[in-house]
């Protein structure tokens, strides 16, 4: 739902309030002044009959879809014991472009303004189309904290809304005034099938749990995270059925780390042993499997020696599964170089792999639901977790086969 920023001068204060209050009773959601402070700000919820309009004015001229969160801005307090006074020596210190006082939010706007955060008012974005129809997930805001992230800064909202009655609660929700934001991807195409129109969706989510840039972050923690962790779903929607099919990404899960900062050939490091590894690995996949229900890996590092060392980061990984002792129902373990079987371009050779895992693939299944009669028909049972080095180009590939073929087992 659309809704106007206003601002009241004093005292200082921001409301959220629906664009057409008459269609939608929600309330007003305002922000004031802590006890005076300027860094805080408290959170009220005024019904429309309380709100004064006369004390308020639109601030922005674009109507606004939420909010993100709350921040705590630092003291304005001026510190200058260990600061030079660059006019004192700098001449182009006084040109005014370089006296401009950059707004305390700067930071985040730059960080929410890079393209590739995403958040709707329809739905719950953190989970999958299957997750979503779970009856735990049929709470307002039961949310997915991996892909939720924002969670820091709405994390006081979700307190204040806690401390609502029932009906204050459902006036807050359908005002639509907090907004939850993933990381990653989302693109929607229209498809024709047989006469019949479809939205075909993919929608990939990037773990905030261990976030990081490429070279920093690898490998797993003893949370049981692993760096970069991706869910990628594809969906297809019609007036008829909704078709879900999900897999996962993510580094190796075990300690591992590459040293130095040259561009080429990193050298792979063990850092902690197998015995120290393995609880980290039990949370890992003990998540998973409590989330997907089976998990299949698919390892597309090199078997074999290379400058890298991937040889050495496969047997450890293959190590820690074997260690796990799940069995194939619930834990199985493809090896599949991807360099070595499609060696000069010839990626027509993933066939093999697909042969390979073509079981898995139709005994996961996919999930399906028929949308006129709201029933579901079927469930996914498990999940493909796909990896190379750095869970990019060779995962990308494989991902794309292994969603190709699911999509046309539904198909057929």
């Amino acid at each position: 739902m659309q809704t106007h920023l206003l601002v009241r001068e004093y005292p200082r204060a921001l409301a959220l309030r629906p664009t057409v209050l008459e269609e939608a009773p929600s309330g007003v959601l305002v922000f004031e002044e802590y006890q005076g402070s300027d860094t805080r700000a408290i959170t009220k919820l005024y019904p429309p009959s309380e709100f004064e309009d006369a004390q308020w004015r639109i601030l922005n001229s674009r109507p606004v879809f939420g909010c993100l969160g709350l921040i705590t801005v630092q003291s304005g307090n001026a510190r200058y014991d260990d600061l030079d006074d660059p006019a004192s020596w700098d001449d182009e210190w006084d040109q005014p472009n370089n006296s401009t006082i950059q707004h305390p939010c700067a930071q985040l706007q730059k960080l929410f303004s890079v393209g590739n955060f995403y958040f709707t008012p329809d739905f719950d974005l953190t989970k999958t189309v299957q997750a979503r129809t779970s009856v735990a997930s049929l709470g307002a805001h039961s949310f997915d904290e991996h892909f939720l992230w924002n969670q820091f800064l709405i994390s006081g909202l979700l307190d204040f809304r806690s401390k609502l009655d029932r009906k204050s609660q459902m006036n807050l929700d359908r005002g639509g005034f907090l907004v939850f934001a993933i990381r990653g991807y989302v693109g929607t195409e229209t498809v024709d099938l047989d006469n019949e129109r479809y939205e075909l969706s993919v929608i990939s989510k990037l773990s905030c749990q261990r976030a990081g840039t490429r070279f920093n972050s690898r490998g797993i923690d003893d949370n049981g995270h692993v760096a970069n962790f991706v869910e990628t779903e594809t969906i297809l929607y019609s007036d008829r059925i909704c078709y879900g099919f999900t897999q996962i990404r993510g580094s190796v899960p075990v300690f591992w780390e590459q040293q130095g900062m040259q561009l080429v050939q990193h050298k792979i490091q063990i850092s902690r042993g197998p015995g120290a590894t393995q609880p980290a690995v039990k949370r890992h996949f003990d998540e998973l499997l409590d989330r997907y229900h089976g998990v299949s890996n698919i390892n597309l590092l090199s078997q074999k020696e290379t400058s890298a060392g991937e040889s050495v980061l496969s047997h450890a990984f293959n190590t820690a599964v074997q260690q796990l002792n799940y069995g194939q129902d619930l834990v199985r373990m493809v090896n599949f170089d991807l360099h070595a079987e499609c060696r000069g371009g010839n990626y027509d050779n993933v066939a093999i792999l697909m042969r390979d895992i073509r079981d898995s693939i139709e005994e996961y299944g996919f999930f399906l639901m028929d949308t006129e009669d709201n029933l579901i028909i079927c469930t996914q049972k498990g999940v493909f977790r796909t990896n190379c080095m750095d869970c990019l180009d060779r995962t990308n590939l494989v991902q794309n086969e292994i969603s190709r073929k699911a999509l046309l087992n539904f198909l057929q």
